[in-house]
């Protein structure tokens, strides 16, 4: 714990919170699909290079990034969560070229130029300094390193965070919380934000780039239980401590949004996200 910057961030990774990201960690990859399509077209993975993920989770993304650096190259996932890397360990237990470790890039300096990549998608939104974690990734990067990650950009665009938070706000009447830059999925919202940090960061050739895209639904029932469990209808409700009966109402009113307005229609979610790109 004496490398994890954020207590908080600590607990919630590590904490029963952490259990729904577990139980859906195929269903949310399937989400993601064509926002990690959009990731690695950002990226020219050479066979044989070091990459760094951060923020790992499961390995989702380790594990593509194995597969392209070839059987002589190495991926190293980190992430706060030691549930998560135990699954990550349990997914990627026969790739030979992939390994993790717990460490907050916050608190943990790498030895200089050791990777030739360090990637992300939706790993970067939840350090308390993320100037301090982003030098971190620059100095472990090797000169001409290329670093590339994905963040959420817009709260109400995004109707996978938009929908859960309204149907809480219809149930209890309370109002979502303000996006600030506080850690959370939204953190970087703010695209000058952002570029200010990476800039400060030392990083070069900084681009960010708004992309428009969709997240597939397959079954409503399941959305129902991961948006009323992850996200920021999942934040409302824990920070309101409401009860079961309550929960359910939130969760009949989720049902029905989602019907009218995702799965009646074209069972897509809008979603708008930054594709952020720099080097070293």
């Amino acid at each position: 714990i004496d490398q994890i910057g954020s207590i908080d961030q600590y607990k919630y990774w590590n904490d029963k919170s952490v259990i729904y990201w577990l139980k859906y960690d195929n269903e949310i990859n399937r989400k993601f699909i064509n926002i990690t399509k959009t990731l690695f077209s950002n990226i020219n993975i050479k066979k044989n290079s070091k990459i760094l993920d951060i923020g790992c989770g499961s390995g989702h993304i380790s594990k593509i990034s194995a597969e392209k650096v070839g059987k002589k190259g190495d991926v190293l996932g980190i992430d706060i969560s030691k549930p998560m890397l135990k699954l990550f360990n349990k997914t990627n237990k026969d790739v030979k070229n992939i390994r993790c470790m717990q460490i907050d890039i916050q608190k943990y300096a790498f030895r200089e130029k050791l990777f030739n990549y360090a990637i992300s998608r939706f790993g970067v939104m939840f350090f308390e300094n993320p100037y301090l974690a982003f030098r971190n990734i620059y100095t472990s990067l090797k000169k001409g390193g290329f670093f590339t990650f994905v963040c959420w950009s817009d709260t109400t665009y995004n109707d996978f965070f938009a929908l859960p938070a309204l149907a809480v706000t219809r149930i209890t009447g309370i109002k979502r919380p303000r996006i600030t830059k506080n850690p959370g999925p939204f953190a970087f919202s703010n695209n000058n934000y952002l570029y200010r940090i990476l800039k400060k960061s030392n990083f070069k050739s900084i681009n960010i780039e708004t992309v428009k895209t969709f997240l597939p639904a397959d079954n409503i029932d399941i959305d129902v239980e991961i948006l009323t469990n992850i996200g920021t209808g999942a934040r409302m409700i824990r920070e309101l401590k409401l009860k079961k009966p309550d929960i359910s109402k939130i969760k009949s009113e989720l049902n029905d949004l989602l019907y009218k307005n995702i799965y009646k229609k074209n069972k897509e979610y809008k979603a708008k996200i930054f594709l952020v790109s720099a080097n070293k």
